[in-house]
């Protein structure tokens, strides 16, 4: 009788492990070092996770969540703003989703219409106010050189 208990203890030890390992293969997220590593990843459309530091731009976080009907989705997150003006730094934190087609590699975050969530919004805000404040104001001159190009 001891030796069915500790059988069945074994049976039980052996199918949670067993359970472990599988439950990490299908749903491990691989941690990239290098863009290599992230653009293999993302042309397989498996989950894993990338922070890019553009030394001159930002630091974005980049986890691959997975396939869907549309095509591969990416949660994009702004670790850090290097460059710009200070409305940059206050998204440091927010993230956004978009999805992508797993056959060209781009960076999510220049594909702006192909992405839902606070950061797309907060970015196309302060794309918008820098329109305002640098092509309205310049109408005119941006108008005659258009025309001098155009007409000679």
């Amino acid at each position: 009788m001891k030796k069915a208990g500790n059988f069945l203890i074994a049976i039980g030890i052996l199918a949670v492990v067993a359970g472990v390992a599988v439950s990490a293969a299908l749903y491990g997220i691989k941690d990239c070092k290098n863009l290599e590593c992230y653009q293999d990843t993302f042309s397989k459309c498996a989950r894993s996770v990338y922070i890019y530091d553009n030394a001159d731009e930002a630091t974005w976080k980049y986890e691959i969540l997975g396939d869907t009907i549309d095509g591969c989705k990416i949660r994009v997150s702004l670790m850090q703003a290097k460059k710009g003006d200070l409305s940059m730094e206050s998204l440091k934190g927010l993230s956004m989703d978009c999805t992508l087609q797993n056959n060209q590699f781009s960076f999510p975050e220049g594909e702006l219409k192909k992405c839902t969530g606070k950061l797309r919004e907060e970015l196309q805000s302060i794309l918008i106010d820098k329109l305002y404040r640098y092509i309205i104001p310049n109408i005119g001159t941006i108008a005659e050189n258009i025309d001098e190009v155009a007409y000679g």
